[in-house]
């Protein structure tokens, strides 16, 4: 009571008898909502047949202090309009980065939306940024398998490799910083995502097995320079029959989208 009078918070006070042999029970130590507790507990100045442990100004002063400072914490309406208006202003550019990586890959798992937004800390605004975009139908969202996609023929079209290597993309996400990152044309094919790290251009490829013959005739006609590559297959069986120069390393990509990396050197 003291302590808390004279400034201390909740947490210094929690340290201070956790540094002591004063246990609030055997098995657990103490937190701050155990020292809110006693704080306000009238049972310790002789309440309710308890016997008297701290004198009752003790108890007024500590009371009288957490309410003047849950006073001072409420906020007034102005500061209540601006927290709003600011919230409004946060979900609204959250929508707008949704809606952009979804027309930028056309088609995506919903869960990867949220691994991609994990990365910065903004996963638990997904939901909601999704919701309101298909409230207001700038999204579609397939009621069957709820994959995300910026229309209907864009979910008609989707293309499954370029969904294993966005996985691929968010996993060297958590690895290295990626300036920037967009879809490779058609005509770059096996290339599905072209990103920037490091100020360094990479890019990654879909190899089935039903294309290593074809993809190492591409790439024995032509070398993309200045470009390192990171492979997806479908399987490590096959790795060994691939011939691309320039490769970082292989990986595979589980259905859940965790990666298993095979000479990576990212």
């Amino acid at each position: 009571f003291s302590d808390y009078i004279r400034g201390a918070s909740f947490l210094q006070i929690t340290e201070k008898l956790n540094s002591q042999p004063v246990a609030y029970n055997p098995q657990t130590r103490w937190n701050k909502n155990m020292v809110a507790r006693i704080l306000e507990d009238k049972r310790y100045v002789g309440e309710k047949d308890f016997p008297l442990i701290i004198e009752q100004d003790l108890m007024n002063a500590a009371l009288a202090k957490r309410a003047a400072k849950q006073i001072a914490s409420q906020p007034t309406e102005l500061q209540k309009t601006l927290r709003r208006l600011s919230g409004q202003k946060a979900m609204q550019q959250m929508e707008q980065e949704v809606l952009s990586l979804i027309k930028k890959y056309n088609v995506l798992y919903k869960r990867q939306l949220y691994a991609f937004f994990e990365n910065c800390g903004k996963d638990g605004r997904v939901g909601r940024a999704l919701k309101s975009l298909g409230k207001d139908n700038r999204i579609y969202i397939n009621p069957v398998t709820r994959m995300v996609a910026a229309n209907e023929n864009s979910y008609a079209a989707r293309e499954y490799g370029t969904l294993q290597a966005v996985w691929v993309l968010i996993s060297l996400m958590k690895q290295k910083k990626i300036e920037e990152h967009f879809l490779a044309a058609k005509d770059e094919f096996p290339v599905r995502i072209i990103f920037v790290g490091d100020a360094e251009i990479y890019d990654i490829l879909y190899i089935p097995e039903s294309d290593v013959e074809l993809v190492n005739n591409l790439f024995a006609r032509k070398r993309i320079e200045c470009c390192g590559h990171v492979a997806a297959v479908e399987s490590a069986e096959y790795i060994h029959r691939l011939r691309i120069p320039d490769v970082l390393g292989f990986c595979t990509v589980e259905e859940d989208g965790k990666i298993e990396y095979y000479k990576q050197n990212l």
